[in-house]
């Protein structure tokens, strides 16, 4: 059997090669996450393993490289993995959860920001704005006392939960796969339904898994249900999300702000009309990482390669589709 794993992406911390490398794996990195190339590279030098990030690892992919073992996702979220064609292809797929209180803890800083008009207040600053103390901050709202809606109360989003607990919020958790009496257990309250939830929300909190019952769950439609003093947090799945609903809710001030990690499209474009508005703060799909995190999760990644691989039969790592498996 080939000992060579393929690394989809060369900005994953170097920890994750030298882990393999010290595991007696030969390591290669992908320069194009293409198809195509994927499959060559894959081919060529018999992979049986592969570590990735956000590169898409279609049905073609299985199809055509029966070499393949094991797929591990540097991460939470296995949606740009067709794991279907994994499972038809006997191919584990892990994720990683190591992340979880990285996002939790960038969805709090979101929260934060948004609550204390932070990206005004230095934009205004530094434009030498000081015609009082005052101005910077008379789009400001108080934390404490106010509403939040988590959608999807998995363990990130009881990780929030908890976190905006202990800043004084009422926290309501919206998830038709839990029950009223599990949410009670983390100390949500259970919004029967979506639209109840956006009606008494003063911050609305996305953690959902990408589903086609999830995919653009937030539209004209939900946006219209918000109070128009609400704000809009996503660091789950940008495709949650209906962007140019969003654009819309923005500009025609249906809400108050947002806060968004992850896009409909990734990296999303330099033109995308939302980077235009002063109501939003963004970043790049980093709120599952940090510094510390970003090494451990890599030689976490490295590790899962190769208990799948010298371990069958005894996985104590997280295969998405053990069951299908059979495993």
């Amino acid at each position: 059997m080939s000992n060579t794993v393929l690394i989809t992406n060369p900005t994953l911390h170097p920890k994750a090669k030298s882990t393999l490398e010290e595991l007696g794996f030969q390591v290669i990195i992908a320069q194009d996450p293409a198809e195509d190339s994927l499959i060559r590279l894959i081919n060529d030098n018999h992979v049986i393993g592969m570590f990735v990030r956000i590169e898409k690892i279609t049905e073609k992919v299985f199809d055509s490289c029966p070499s393949l073992k094991i797929v591990v996702e540097n991460g939470i979220g296995v949606d740009n993995i067709d794991v279907e064609a994994a499972t038809r292809s006997q191919v584990m797929v892990a994720n990683l959860s190591l992340g979880a209180l990285a996002v939790a803890e960038h969805t709090i800083a979101f929260l934060m920001a948004l609550a204390r008009d932070l990206r005004f207040n230095d934009i205004s600053t530094r434009a030498g704005e000081w015609k009082s103390f005052n101005q910077p901050s008379f789009n400001s709202v108080q934390v404490s006392g106010s509403n939040l809606l988590i959608v999807g109360t998995g363990n990130i989003g009881q990780q929030v939960a908890k976190k905006a607990a202990g800043l004084g919020m009422n926290v309501y958790g919206y998830d038709p796969y839990v029950s009223d009496e599990k949410m009670k257990a983390v100390g949500l309250q259970k919004a029967e339904t979506l639209d109840t939830g956006l009606s008494l929300a003063d911050f609305v909190s996305v953690h959902m898994p990408l589903t086609e019952t999830t995919r653009r769950m937030f539209s004209h439609s939900q946006f219209d249900k918000m109070k128009n003093s609400a704000f809009l947090i996503n660091v789950g799945r940008g495709a949650c999300v209906d962007q140019e609903a969003l654009y819309h809710a923005l500009v025609e001030k249906k809400i108050a702000g947002a806060a968004l990690d992850v896009f409909e499209q990734e990296p999303t474009p330099a033109d995308n009309p939302l980077f235009q508005l002063d109501n939003i703060i963004l970043s790049a799909h980093v709120a599952g990482t940090h510094k510390t995190l970003m090494e451990n999760q890599a030689k976490a990644g490295a590790e899962a390669i190769a208990e799948a691989i010298y371990q069958e039969g005894q996985y104590d790592l997280n295969i998405v589709n053990k069951k299908q498996l059979n495993l």
